[in-house]
């Protein structure tokens, strides 16, 4: 039904009509959006569930004396945490179950994007695809995402 064709018989006032216009072209620009809908969506999701991160000891513990290896192995649980790049601000920002937020520098968004796009990864292949960043950066970077529970480090035996 276009806005020229509003009902003759006087079913639908003119003002509901223009109203429910209003509303249809507010719902097909969202949809016109499909990716950054769907996007906002999963964010949400991810921020409002329940913090059910496993503890991962000893790497949840603040001590800095645990050592990440370079042939350390990572895993990143699906669904924990959300990587969000905006080109408007200075940084990047990771929200995570129970509404965490961990904002990094830009330039560390070639390693994150490196990280959110595995489920398994190694030091050594994060440090090799991403050359812009010092190895002390990844270590931050790392030892970060460890502590929040973003990753978590699989026990190696030859570690």
């Amino acid at each position: 039904m276009l806005k020229s064709e509003i009902p003759a018989d006087g079913a639908l006032h003119p003002a509901t009509y223009d109203h429910y216009l209003k509303v249809r072209e507010a719902i097909v620009g969202m949809l016109d959006r499909g990716h950054e809908v769907m996007n906002a969506f999963l964010t949400h999701n991810i921020a409002t569930q329940k913090n059910r991160c496993p503890f991962a000891f000893p790497y949840h513990l603040p001590d800095e004396s645990v050592q990440l290896t370079s042939t350390m192995t990572f895993d990143r649980p699906a669904r924990r945490a959300r990587l969000v790049v905006r080109n408007d601000t200075s940084c990047v920002e990771l929200v995570a179950a129970g509404k965490l937020l961990i904002r990094f520098m830009t330039k560390a968004v070639p390693a994150l994007q490196f990280i959110f796009s595995r489920d398994t990864f190694t030091r050594n292949e994060l440090v090799s695809r991403v050359t812009d960043l010092s190895e002390d950066d990844i270590s931050d970077i790392l030892s970060v995402l460890t502590k929040e529970g973003v990753i978590i480090p699989r026990a190696n035996c030859r570690d």
